[in-house]
């Protein structure tokens, strides 16, 4: 009980887990139910220099879905315990304590993570140990665990939808702007990789850092290379002052985002974002019934007004498919579950049916484009007519040649996340 006693001390310190109060909830059926809890790591760079709003978000949704389970009755008559941990945006401390979840703290399961590096750490102790890890954020793929369930979109799905969509209807002039760590240098070696198969060249990159706001390389070397459409890997807080350095330079170029986060909008003018695209597996004006039920839990049973993006989703759907795992083996034991994992698993999520490939255990996800239309209102342009099967190594490189992909990526990598 120490342990999730901790945790409640730990939601009170993040503002934005406030309106889901879930404690109370948690702390009565935990008092009251005979059965042992499940014990779950939620892993999340909650604070130190590289901590992000969407990091927070996610936990709160990861929260929400919990509250969700318990409320129905648990799974197998036993409610779920969070236990939270912060690694701080270091990969190696993500790594240890994920190895600290499963010995220390008895957990069989692990959410959320981190990114590249770690999360690849973090897949490799969940192997080790032979539990699991349900990666929701957002990740170039590139890496496959019989332990680790994937349940956000792979580069198949994600960045190369983006190259061909934006090459079809903004321009076939490509430049690259990523954040310096290995999650933007590895999607811009998938983008230059699929560029030569579509025999086609980049016409430049640039890569900028979390700390600095100065973007006069990569304005000059937009201006230098002429591209007609940019698409954006960057991600977490350098994202606002790269928008408004792209709006004052008068850079009127389409530009595609793979990893924008909705939080950041009431930090900006919507003006800003003319001619700006976005695609995600998932956006909160999604029109289905799943969906629709989903947001108005949010919105009116919790009073959640942060914006609903991908990640968010990703978590609330990673939870749903670890549930209706245990629910169809009928049991906590790993063999079972991993059974279920690998029998054609299927949900009804919020951005439609999400099937888990029963080798790969990588998500079959949506993918939908984006954009503000002349109200200032988000309007979906395009969306996949179904699922789309996820490619986690693209056969146009063996995996050998990814693997060296990944290792020099990482290592020329500047930021740690």
């Amino acid at each position: 009980m120490s342990n999730f006693l901790t945790s409640l001390r730990m939601l009170r310190y993040f503002f934005l887990l406030t309106p889901l109060c879930i404690g109370i909830g948690l702390h009565t059926y935990l008092a009251t139910k005979k059965k042992p809890a499940i014990k779950i790591g939620l892993l999340h760079a909650l604070t130190g220099p590289v901590a992000i709003k969407t990091e927070q978000s996610i936990l709160s949704m990861e929260l929400y879905t919990i509250e969700q389970l318990n409320k129905a009755g648990g799974l197998l008559g036993h409610l779920i315990e969070p236990v939270i941990k912060d690694f701080q945006g270091d990969p190696k401390l993500a790594a240890s304590m994920a190895e600290s979840l499963i010995k220390h703290d008895r957990v069989d399961f692990i959410f959320g993570g981190a990114a590249s590096d770690g999360r690849r750490q973090i897949s490799q102790i969940a192997t080790k140990h032979n539990k699991f890890y349900f990666c929701s954020i957002n990740h170039e793929g590139l890496d496959i665990s019989p332990n680790t369930i994937f349940c956000n979109h792979t580069a198949n799905q994600h960045l190369m939808v983006a190259m061909h969509w934006g090459k079809k209807n903004l321009g076939d002039r490509i430049f690259l702007i990523g954040s310096d760590t290995p999650y933007s240098r590895i999607n811009h070696q998938l983008a230059n990789a699929y560029a030569e198969l579509l025999n086609k060249k980049l016409v430049g990159e640039s890569f900028i850092l979390s700390k600095n706001n100065n973007f006069k390389e990569t304005m000059a070397a937009i201006e230098a290379t002429k591209p007609t459409l940019i698409i954006s890997t960057s991600f977490g807080n350098a994202n606002i002052p790269l928008i408004k350095a792209l709006y004052e330079n008068k850079i009127t170029i389409p530009i595609i985002w793979l990893r924008f986060s909705f939080s950041h909008l009431p930090h900006l003018d919507k003006k800003m974002l003319k001619k700006h695209y976005f695609i995600n597996s998932y956006f909160e004006n999604i029109e289905n019934p799943i969906n629709k039920s989903f947001i108005t839990s949010l919105r009116e049973t919790l009073g959640y007004s942060q914006a609903v993006g991908n990640q968010e989703e990703a978590a609330y759907t990673a939870l749903q498919l670890w549930a209706e795992a245990i629910k169809e083996s009928g049991s906590l034991k790993i063999d079972s579950i991993k059974k279920a994992l690998s029998n054609n698993l299927c949900i009804a999520a919020p951005d439609g049916p999400v099937f888990l490939d029963p080798e790969k255990l990588y998500a079959w996800k949506n993918s939908y484009i984006a954009t503000f239309d002349n109200h200032e209102h988000l309007k979906i342009v395009w969306q996949s007519q179904k699922p789309i099967n996820p490619d986690p190594f693209p056969e146009f490189r063996t995996k050998a040649e990814w693997a060296d992909l990944v290792i020099t990526a990482t290592k020329q990598s500047k930021d740690v996340q």
